[in-house]
């Protein structure tokens, strides 16, 4: 007797993969479409007053071909704040555990008036 078709019967990550490459083969003429626009789009952002003072570095690539679709000072030398806190907080983490707590004293001087 054959099987019942059920949801029991379908294996999931291959389900899942098919999705994934139907997704992908579709998007891939809209995301060709995007990128065209994307040079537009992101300098109209990063030259912008609220990033004047900031300094970017792109680049997007193609992740079959490797091409590159976008580059905005690519060739410079950055070191990221964000990631760079990343490798001083695992060190620290490394170094005294995660049950270590900083001391913060607190000095003043003169005279306190009022509540604090």
């Amino acid at each position: 007797m054959p099987k019942r078709l059920s949801r029991n019967n379908h294996n999931l990550p291959t389900d899942l993969g098919l999705v994934l490459v139907f997704i992908i083969v579709l998007a891939a003429p809209l995301l060709a479409a995007a990128a065209a626009s994307l040079p537009r789009a992101v300098r109209a952002i990063i030259e912008g007053p609220r990033y004047r003072y900031g300094r970017w570095g792109i680049m997007a690539q193609d992740i079959r071909t490797g091409e590159t679709l976008y580059a905005y000072n690519a060739d410079q030398l950055f070191g990221p704040a964000s990631v760079t806190k990343l490798f001083t907080a695992a060190a620290a983490l490394d170094r005294l555990g995660p049950d270590y707590r900083f001391r913060t004293p607190l000095y003043r001087s003169g005279e306190i008036s009022g509540e604090i």
